[in-house]
């Protein structure tokens, strides 16, 4: 009896251990439901909604709040945020140039919210724009989703600022993901990166990316962290 018992304790907290892991991979409990998130202060529910996607909820990328890019028809996704308890407030502004957006803004956020952009052809949503709140981390995406499978990193002088600075775009091209970020300094690549930018895209859309460049010309393959003469030479 005591042998089966300590088995049965064992199996016990392994099963517990394994939830634990599940919830931190899904991202259940790491953040509030959308009720909970409404009764935050501004800051809080920024700090909450701008991870959602990082933690797969409520989906896993190329999949935005429950909106697909590269799939989604553009007159389902308005349903879909029409039906977010999280959003605030929805435009859908028509282009002249082939190219139209909808816009979305949460609650309780200030005016930040996030863009979809489809062209007027065949009306299907082909990049999703996020706004960013703060602080982004490249390491915590690289937990969720893996590393990238593409980086760029190009120096970029600025006028206004009278100086320059590197800017580096990483790609995850099979799940359709494009990060940006510009730090002051850079000589390592690592995890602590801050990501500025966010653009989903069609997962392994081939050719020119716009917004984004041309992923088998421009970039270079990941190999994994390291020092930036792995992707980058001063000239």
């Amino acid at each position: 009896m005591r042998k089966i018992s300590l088995w049965l304790i064992a199996i016990a907290v392994l099963t517990f251990i394994g939830y634990q892991a599940a919830k931190y991979k899904s991202g259940i409990g790491l953040l509030k439901d959308s009720n909970s998130l409404l009764t935050d202060s501004p800051s809080d529910f920024l700090g909450e909604v701008n991870k959602r996607w990082v933690y797969k909820m409520p989906c896993s990328l190329p999949c935005y709040e429950n909106i697909y890019v590269g799939d989604t028809p553009a007159s389902e996704a308005i349903l879909v945020l029409e039906e977010n308890t999280l959003v605030n407030e929805i435009n859908n502004i028509n282009y002249n140039s082939g190219l139209s957006e909808i816009n979305w803004i949460w609650k309780n956020s200030g005016g930040l919210g996030g863009r979809l952009f489809y062209r007027t052809d065949d009306k299907i949503i082909s990049q999703i724009h996020p706004d960013l709140y703060c602080c982004l981390l490249l390491g915590d995406i690289v937990t969720s989703y893996g590393e990238p499978s593409h980086i760029w990193i190009v120096r970029i002088t600025s006028i206004e600022l009278e100086g320059s600075s590197l800017n580096y775009t990483l790609i995850w091209w099979d799940i359709g993901l494009s990060l940006n970020g510009s730090p002051s300094t850079l000589t390592e690549i690592n995890g602590d990166f801050l990501i500025n930018k966010v653009i989903l895209f069609p997962p392994r859309q081939r050719g020119f990316i716009p917004s984004v460049g041309n992923v088998e010309r421009d970039f270079h393959k990941w190999v994994g962290y390291g020092d930036i003469s792995l992707y980058y030479i001063e000239e």
